[in-house]
């Protein structure tokens, strides 16, 4: 169990990514659907503006069919930037009957204090979709230099 408030580190966040794997059945046991989709290996960007495209191992994306108007996204990863103080984001843009841009709204940011620092980060979104087909895309940019991106997710859960 997780206390608001409290700083997470990696090897937590991994369990963490573990046991929602685990829950997904019991997600559609309750009537909602949900898809996860993970990308361990390294992927880099110099992109300003979000992009899908890494260079190496690309970000996670799922095509979730729902019925209702709303879909919970939640997203991590383990992120840092070769320039010390430069941030880098992750957030997620959808695409199919409905189209939501990426936003730093609701990104998951990182700006480590060193030179290649790796922070894990997560952040989440109640999407408000139309019914039918979605996909749901991570996207990544950085500040300037090159950002990189290990152990990407991303979890949907609609009606």
């Amino acid at each position: 169990m997780f206390l608001s408030g409290q700083k997470l580190r990696a090897s937590a966040l991994d369990a963490l990514e573990d046991d929602i794997a685990d829950l997904l059945p019991l997600v559609d046991l309750l009537g909602a659907k949900a898809k996860f989709a993970n990308v361990v290996a390294n992927g880099t960007t110099t992109s300003a503006t979000y992009t899908p495209t890494l260079t190496g191992a690309g970000g996670p994306s799922v095509q979730l069919t729902s019925v209702g108007t709303k879909a919970l996204a939640i997203w991590s990863a383990q992120m840092f930037n070769n320039t010390a103080t430069v941030g880098s984001w992750m957030s997620v843009a959808v695409s199919g009957v409905t189209t939501i841009a990426a936003s730093d709204d609701y990104a998951a940011i990182t700006t480590c204090g060193a030179t290649g620092d790796a922070f894990r980060t997560t952040s989440f979104h109640l999407f408000t979709i139309t019914p039918g087909v979605n996909t749901f895309t991570a996207q990544f940019r950085v500040g300037s230099s090159t950002g990189n991106f290990v152990k990407k997710s991303l979890l949907v859960i609609a009606p």
